[in-house]
C-alpha cells in the first residue's frame, strides 16, 4: 500500500505532467483535476516556496562562472586571455538579472542540443534563457492554480 506522502506527491507529479490528461482546454483557460488531499496540497506549497528561492538574480560572479565553465566546452582558437574576459564581461552585462537556476539550465540545454556546435551568441543564450523562464513560469501558474482548487473545494473540511 502507498504511504499518504508518495500518493500526494504522485497525485502532484501526475497533474504537473504536461502531458497529463487531467488538463484540459487552452493554456489560458485551463481546467485542472481537483486535489483530493491535504498531502498534495502541502506538496504543492512546497514547491511553490522551492520555486520563490529561485527567482533572485545571480551574482555577477556566479553568472560568470556559469558562462565560463560553458565556454570551456567549445574550441576558441586565438583568443587572448584579455579578450576572452573582455567577451566574458560583455555577456554578464547583457545577462544580468537571469537567476542561478536560470542560467544553469539554459547552459544545460545548450550543451545538450547536438546541434549546437559552437559557444552561443548572446542572443542565442538569451533565447533559450528566456525559454527557461517561461517554462518556469508556466509550472508556477500551473502549482498555483491547483492550489487554489484545492482551497476552493477543500478548506471547510481541514
Amino acid at each position: 500500500m502507498m504511504s499518504l506522502e508518495a500518493r500526494g506527491q504522485g497525485q502532484v507529479d501526475s497533474i504537473l505532467n504536461f502531458e497529463d490528461i487531467n488538463w484540459s482546454g487552452s493554456k489560458h483557460h485551463l481546467r485542472p483535476v481537483p486535489i483530493v488531499d491535504r498531502q498534495a496540497y502541502d506538496n504543492i506549497v512546497e514547491r511553490l516556496e522551492a520555486l520563490d528561492k529561485t527567482h533572485e538574480p545571480a551574482p555577477k560572479i556566479a553568472l560568470a562562472g556559469l558562462l565560463y565553465k560553458l565556454q570551456g566546452h567549445y574550441w576558441q582558437p586565438n583568443m587572448s586571455e584579455q579578450l576572452a574576459r573582455e567577451v566574458a564581461n560583455d555577456y554578464v552585462r547583457l545577462l544580468d538579472g537571469y537567476s542561478i537556476d536560470v542560467m544553469q539550465r539554459a547552459c544545460d540545454r545548450w550543451l545538450m542540443n547536438k546541434e549546437n556546435k559552437f559557444f552561443p551568441k548572446v542572443g542565442e543564450l538569451k533565447d533559450v534563457l528566456d525559454s527557461v523562464v517561461q517554462r518556469k513560469k508556466w509550472y508556477e501558474m500551473r502549482l498555483r492554480i491547483l492550489a487554489s482548487k484545492y482551497l476552493e473545494n477543500y478548506k471547510d473540511a481541514d
